[in-house]
């Protein structure tokens, strides 16, 4: 059931498609589809979001952290206390509350010296219980046997649940957050700067099969008039008012520009193909475009004034970008110094163990619980901080060199993007007045063959001369065009 779900909605995502790409695509329309079905847009976007993730990420920094633990111990003994039974001599608690004896409780000698009585050891020297109690008989003992202070380990469970709480970190949560949010602000500049490129892309692709699409209705129409010349020659041939050169002529630049046709053809299907892989569109579709070539392309940016080069960096998100990346470079540096600082923060434990360590490890569940403060002091580390500082610090001067890079860059290619307008309008103007002279002089031509004043060579030379007039005026059109674009591209102008 999923499977013939899935192929229906297939079909009906590929019906949609075929009836769109039949439907008159605008301009607007192509850059809306675009931004939206543009792969690559759709990965800066995920971008975006991963950026967002890593700054809710760097929040739980500030809250404590709780985790638990479960383990359960499996050992192959007992454990013993005791490496062996041990014998413990029976003494007597002495008025001083010390461990003592009386005399009557060991077997050693007795003599007097020095007005006091004093034990001998086994070879009958005197000797001071106190420092050699090792020389004493003892009469009796107690026995502790070994075997009962064993601890059956054997089966061990344990958990454990800590709180962890950071106090002060020496800035690194903070310098943390605030690079996350760098990172945020970086990331939406990227998206900015890949908007401006798909627009930048798409409108040119635009563009492009706008020529190539006139290219091919002009050569349509100079193949009309070459076969209609054809035709005009071929009576005249009958009627012995022209020679077969004439129209072996006639034909040869016919076929050469059915060859040209065939070209331009290929040339636009491949150009709707750019453009469908732009607007998200199988390329194996076809489309159709609303706009042509009209004669209001004239003067686009009016007096084509420098604009302020200030305003074009704030436009500019690549600017935007190294400007975030160089504030990223002072965060790290803030972070690597905090490596100098101490660290405090808030400890909290419940146990639970079997056996219970606190009650004779007998065979039962119980727990405890412990809270603390901890602090770790850095002394040393053979000046890893320090490099790390040192390393930041360049990340931020090559940052800074790279902002001077691309202001020089953007002015010079804003400043050949006037240019190129300056440029273009004065092309435009001159292929208008070829155009008007091609096209007089085509007229003339036809006319002055039509009354055998000229030859069958002048007319084809004055209709090639009008197909490149038109074929110039309308690349001076597009020129014109993509022109503009490129400068709106540089003054930061194609973000929205």
């Amino acid at each position: 059931m999923k499977k013939i779900v899935c192929w229906i909605n297939l079909n009906l995502f590929l019906f949609s498609l075929s009836v769109f790409a039949q439907t008159p695509l605008s301009l607007e329309d192509c850059l809306d589809l675009a931004l939206k079905q543009n792969s690559e847009m759709q990965i800066k976007q995920e971008e975006v979001k991963m950026a967002e993730y890593r700054k809710n990420q760097a929040k739980t920094a500030y809250l404590p952290k709780v985790d638990a633990s479960l383990t359960y111990l499996r050992m192959s003994d007992k454990m013993y206390l005791l490496s062996e039974d041990k014998f413990l001599p029976i003494g007597s608690k002495m008025d001083n509350g010390s461990f003592g004896f009386r005399p009557e409780q060991i077997n050693n000698q007795w003599t007097i010296l020095n007005g006091s009585p004093v034990p001998l050891d086994a070879n009958g020297v005197p000797f001071n219980p106190k420092t050699n109690p090792n020389e004493i008989q003892w009469k009796d003992y107690t026995v502790i046997p070994r075997d009962e202070l064993a601890v059956d380990m054997r089966n061990t469970f344990l958990g454990a649940l800590t709180l962890v709480q950071p106090i002060y970190m020496g800035g690194k949560i903070h310098q943390t957050n605030k690079m996350a949010q760098i990172g945020i602000d970086i990331a939406k500049e990227q998206q900015k700067a890949e908007i401006a490129e798909v627009l930048y892309n798409t409108e040119n692709a635009y563009w492009t099969v706008i020529s190539v699409s006139n290219k091919v209705k002009t050569a349509i129409d100079y193949q009309k008039l070459l076969i209609q010349l054809n035709e005009n020659v071929s009576e005249l041939v009958n009627e012995g008012m022209a020679t077969k050169a004439d129209l072996l002529k006639v034909r040869v630049k016919l076929n050469e520009v059915n060859m040209n046709l065939t070209k331009a053809q290929n040339g636009l299907s491949l150009s709707k193909m750019q453009l469908c892989q732009q607007i998200g569109f199988p390329m194996t579709g076809d489309i159709v475009l609303t706009d042509e070539i009209s004669n209001q392309t004239e003067n686009l940016i009016g007096n084509n004034k420098f604009a302020s080069f200030d305003q074009v960096y704030e436009n500019r998100s690549e600017i935007k970008s190294l400007e975030k990346l160089i504030e990223l470079s002072e965060s790290k540096t803030k972070l690597a110094a905090a490596n100098y600082l101490p660290e405090v923060g808030l400890i909290a434990n419940y146990m639970y163990s079997n056996p219970d360590s606190f009650n004779g490890f007998e065979k039962e569940f119980s727990g405890s619980w412990n809270v603390g403060v901890t602090m770790r002091i850095p002394i040393l580390h053979w000046g890893e901080s320090k490099q790390k500082v040192r390393t930041a610090q360049s990340e931020r001067f090559i940052n800074e060199l790279k902002l001077d890079d691309a202001k020089e860059k953007i002015e010079l290619q804003y400043r050949q993007a006037v240019y190129k307008i300056e440029e273009s309008n004065k092309k435009l103007l001159a292929t208008k007045s070829n155009m008007e002279q091609a096209e007089e002089n085509l007229k003339y031509a036809e006319l002055s063959y039509d009354e055998g004043l000229v030859s069958v060579t002048d007319v084809l030379d004055a209709q090639a001369a009008w197909f490149a007039a038109y074929s110039d005026q309308t690349d001076a059109q597009i020129e014109l065009r993509l022109n503009y674009l490129y400068l709106r591209k540089a003054k930061g102008e194609l973000r929205n």
